[in-house]
């Protein structure tokens, strides 16, 4: 346990050291969770992500992290991640640590989203084996390998116009793998046995997770069942986030042109 909790805080002390502290307040909309933790058996830093329902008014079925908008009692950006976090995917406040936030960067509707990085409290990954989707709000939960928004691997990118100039969205088709996390509500298509692997997060946490999903409607694991692959498509807003994040952390630039200043 000692050295992944090294592995992570020699992973964050750049990003610690360049960008600011966490904000405690400030004016914002919105704010996301970005949880970064060490990858079951080969400790590949990896970023947990969520598929929206299906049945949500606004990005429907869209990738994105646990987040939200602002509501009044929230006393900071931090507050409001933390808070979205346990009502989508119900991981627990006392499971994160809070490393620091982004500035903030304006979503394609105008609003100021303010990203805040953390990590899990423990690295043993039990915590993700208490995971519970909330189902009116999230139909998926998974996690990508930074290093996967660094290459031409699965990623295409291409010019659109906004607010009058020209700017460059990134997408990237992923498929969680056998270490991977993937969580599936029932309205997800489900592998032929209706069961995914649950090796990556461990037997104690293989247990929760079972008990979480249990009349819930999911299917919790890690990577996919043998003859079937998940693909999640990461696009846009999301994308960017996710390549600034490897970028920083990973301390080297992505095989494709891109603009890290807009942060």
């Amino acid at each position: 346990a000692q050295a992944q909790i090294d592995l992570m805080d020699n992973l964050f002390s750049n990003a610690l050291s360049t960008w600011p502290p966490a904000e405690c307040n400030g004016e914002y909309n919105a704010s996301v969770l970005m949880l970064v933790f060490p990858r079951h058996g080969d400790g590949k830093p990896s970023i947990l992500l969520t598929k929206r329902s299906q049945t949500l008014s606004s990005h429907p079925g869209e990738i994105a992290f646990p987040g939200g908008k602002r509501d009044p009692e929230d006393a900071s950006s931090v507050e409001t991640a933390l808070r979205e976090a346990v009502e989508e995917i119900g991981l627990l406040r006392d499971h994160v640590r809070v490393l620091t936030s982004l500035p903030s960067v304006f979503s394609k509707h105008g609003l100021r989203v303010v990203p805040v990085l953390a990590t899990l409290a423990n690295p043993d990954l039990v915590a993700l084996g208490t995971l519970s989707m909330c189902a009116t709000e999230v139909d998926a939960i998974f996690s990508v390998p930074l290093e996967a928004f660094l290459t031409h691997e699965h990623h295409t990118a291409s010019p659109v116009e906004w607010n009058g100039r020209t700017i460059t969205i990134h997408q990237f088709m992923c498929t969680p793998g056998a270490n991977d996390l993937c969580m599936l509500t029932s309205t997800e298509t489900q592998p032929p046995t209706g069961v995914v692997s649950v090796g990556a997060v461990g037997a104690a946490a293989a247990a929760a997770a079972a008990g979480v999903g249990a009349g819930a409607g999911v299917t919790a694991g890690t990577g996919a069942a043998a003859g079937e692959e998940k693909v999640f498509r990461v696009w846009g807003f999301t994308a960017f986030l996710c390549v600034a994040v490897a970028t920083t952390l990973l301390r080297q630039p992505p095989a494709f042109p891109f603009d890290v200043a807009r942060l």
